[in-house]
């Protein structure tokens, strides 16, 4: 299906172009406040992209996403949620995915909440001798100081909890359609 960095934080979707590819955390989450971020570092970021919450009791994740129940924040910034086939939107919106943003993602699982914020980047650092831009090693406190805060928002799901046999039990999940198209998972603080 793709590709996945030495340090398993960097993924390229590199088949299966057109089909929607569901890349999850190893781990599934039943009590307590998680939190993740991620960033789009090129490629064509789809209609179909999206990332959030999927409310599951198992990994792998269900390979057909009609059957998935979720809670996600979708390519042009709508935060939405999906029961099986049915997805509606939230009474929120945060900003577009666009490359090079970093989605800041909280989920509360007893609390049935999750946060959604977008940060833009800052321009790129600039070298003193050569003027060619700096690599910089992402890291929240990093994105917190340098980027900017472009729009967030908090929704409550236990709307949906409610209706999945799981509970408020799942995963954090980013969905991809195109080929070449890669993520960056950021490490969280382990303060949090």
């Amino acid at each position: 299906m793709g590709t996945l960095s030495d340090d398993l934080h960097t993924f390229t979707k590199l088949e299966y172009e057109g089909r929607l590819s569901m890349v999850t955390e190893e781990q599934i989450r039943r009590h307590g406040v998680h939190r993740y971020m991620i960033s789009f570092d090129s490629g064509e970021i789809s209609p179909a992209d999206g990332v959030g919450y999927a409310f599951s009791s198992q990994l792998p994740c269900k390979k057909n996403i009609q059957k998935i129940d979720s809670i996600f924040l979708n390519r042009r910034g709508h935060i939405c949620s999906r029961t099986h086939s049915d997805v509606s939107r939230r009474h929120a919106f945060v900003a577009p995915l666009e490359l090079g943003r970093v989605v800041d993602i909280t989920v509360d699982v007893d609390r049935c909440l999750i946060y959604f914020g977008v940060w833009a980047p800052p321009p790129p650092p600039q070298s003193h001798n050569n003027n060619r831009p700096v690599a910089v090693k992402l890291t929240p406190d990093y994105i917190i100081n340098n980027y900017h805060l472009l729009a967030c928002a908090t929704v409550e799901f236990g709307d949906v909890a409610a209706t999945c046999r799981y509970g408020s039990t799942g995963h954090f999940c980013t969905v991809l359609k195109n080929t070449n198209v890669t993520v960056s998972f950021i490490c969280p603080d382990k303060k949090q």
